[in-house]
């Protein structure tokens, strides 16, 4: 079976359990380890969010991951919550509860996550569903990807760093947005999210 990641208004709920054999890009700190749950469905209360009172689609109700969509960097983006949810294929969902929207049949979190057609990220109001269930060290990990600050530059509307834009939410951190950005140069953090 592939693993789950949501769908359009649905979460695939996951619990993490170990990494083995998933590759990071970040030294220092720890990784997630997570185990799937199930399929969920979701509301615009929101069933996950994000440890606010954020709802529907409004900032903060969830962290929009883009084409790097994945179990592995949601469940990176909700560490110190119990579980994350993934929908629509690139919505990374975290919380504590998941469950009241009722389950979902698994075939309705049927959308692919957008770094990876082999795996579902949840599905229309349907919530991939995830438990984290521990963390590992990075250093014990195949890849490493260091940083190191630059400086403070201006942007503009034409956007300085043209590539991909990604709503990090309340999980936004420095090593966060470099494992985003894995294969670029250069990162940018902007407005405490982005």
């Amino acid at each position: 079976t592939h693993a789950k990641c949501g769908g359009s208004w649905r979460n695939s709920v996951y619990h993490i359990t170990a990494a083995e054999g998933l590759v990071d890009v970040i030294t220092g700190g720890a990784d997630e380890t997570f185990e799937y749950v199930g399929c969920y469905i979701d509301a615009a209360t929101r069933t996950m969010n994000s440890g606010n009172d954020a709802d529907g689609n409004t900032e903060g109700a969830f962290g929009s991951l883009g084409a790097l969509a994945s179990p592995h960097m949601c469940a990176d983006m909700c560490a110190g919550f119990g579980y994350f949810g993934l929908q629509n294929a690139n919505q990374c969902f975290c919380g504590n509860e998941y469950a009241s929207g009722g389950e979902a049949d698994d075939g309705d979190c049927n959308m692919a996550c957008s770094s990876d057609n082999t795996v579902m990220c949840g599905g229309s109001w349907r919530n991939s569903v995830y438990q984290i269930t521990g963390e590992v060290d990075l250093d014990v990990l195949q890849t490493a990807v260091t940083y190191s600050y630059v400086g403070c530059y201006i942007d503009d509307s034409s956007r300085d760093i043209a590539a991909s834009q990604t709503n990090m939410g309340q999980q936004a951190s420095p090593r966060l947005c470099a494992e985003l950005c894995v294969g670029y140069t250069y990162y940018g953090l902007q407005a405490g999210v982005e």
